[in-house]
Order: C-alpha cells, then structure tokens, then sequence
C-alpha cells in the first residue's frame, strides 16, 4: 500500500476499511447477513457472494489495486441496493424521511457526521474563494 498523502488516497483507504469491516462483520455475524437477504426479498445463497465481494473490493482499495474498476463495481452494487430497498421498503423509507435530520448517537450517525466533516475540512482547505 502507497502512503496516502491526499484527500483522495484517504478517501480510498477509508471505503476500503467501509467494504472490508462490512465484509468481516457479515462473517461473524451471518444470521444477520441471511436475514438482510430476507428483509430485502432476496435468496440466502447472495450472501455469501455478498460477502466475498465486499472484501475483494475492501482489499482492491486498500492496496490501491484497480480502484477504477473496483469504484465501478462498488457504484453499481450500492445503486443496485439502493434500488432493491426503494422497490421493497419504498414507502416505509419516505414515512421515516424526517429521521435525516435528527442525529442519534449511533454508529449510521456517527459515521455520516465524521464523513459530513471530512468534506467540510476538505472544502475550508481547497476551496479557493
């Protein structure tokens, strides 16, 4: 792995830790993953497939290895749940809409906070106005 020395190289590192630790946590916690599978209407046998893909892609971008296609791959993978959520869970997602804007004290806040940071520092850095 190079030594990341830009907004960039961090921002890899940080979605190869994001895919990696989502990979190893479905390991260790597979009835999760398998009822994951069954909140979204999907078959128990993704999974797994699930799984090795997101550790793949976790280790492309922690080595800085393909990270172009591996970027891709990942786009589509997350748009592609994105969607399946939408077409499952379509209207209970827009009845909880307003939870956008209240911060709980929990890991899915927290995380989105710390990237909120990230851009906010980045952009108070770069931006040139």
């Amino acid at each position: 792995m190079k030594k990341p020395n830009n907004f960039f190289d961090y921002a890899v590192i940080f979605l190869g830790l994001v895919f990696l630790s989502a990979g190893v946590y479905r390991i260790l916690n597979f009835d999760a993953a398998i009822a994951e599978m069954a909140a979204l209407n999907m078959p128990d046998f993704i999974a797994p497939i699930m799984i090795m893909f997101e550790i793949v892609m976790g280790i492309l971008f922690l080595l800085s290895k393909g990270v172009k296609i591996a970027a891709v791959l990942s786009a589509i993978f997350l748009i592609s749940a994105v969607i399946i959520g939408f077409i499952v869970n379509g209207s209970r997602i827009f009845s909880s809409l307003g939870e956008l804007f209240v911060f709980n004290a929990n890991p899915t806040d927290i995380s989105l906070h710390l990237i909120y940071l990230a851009l906010l520092l980045y952009i108070f850095v770069k931006y040139k106005k």
